[in-house]
């Protein structure tokens, strides 16, 4: 499913049904948009400006915050997303994600990079 684009208003008004109780996967039909895209307004990974939710990355995350800004320096200047990993010890999809705006946006502020369709 492609997101629709999503206004400021639709924003607080899913917000605010996400903080009702509201479930992800219903608000996300109703606005036409990915169960993702609801979670990452739900988790302040996206449209913290408009929400107010502060982002806390996962536990999980092998990268700090610091780390992705210098990724992402690293990246504008024309850095090796294969010596950023290898740097940083992770993989290069993860660079490359930072680099095409799927992961970690809230701190780089690209936008998405969709992939083309090669069967198009």
């Amino acid at each position: 499913m492609a997101d629709k684009v999503l206004t400021e208003e639709d924003v607080r008004l899913i917000y605010k049904a996400l903080k009702d109780g509201e479930p992800q996967g219903m608000l996300a039909r109703e606005f036409g948009v990915t169960q993702q895209s609801i979670s990452a307004i739900n988790n302040g990974a996206a449209w913290s400006a408009v929400t107010g939710e502060i982002h806390k990355p996962s536990r999980r995350s092998q990268l700090t915050v610091e780390d992705v800004r210098t990724i992402d320096q690293a990246l504008r200047a024309g850095g090796s997303a294969a010596a950023l990993a290898k740097d940083y010890s992770v993989s290069e999809e993860t660079i490359s994600n930072i680099k095409r705006g799927r992961n970690w946006t809230w701190v780089t502020g690209r936008p998405l990079i969709k992939r083309r369709n090669v069967n198009t």
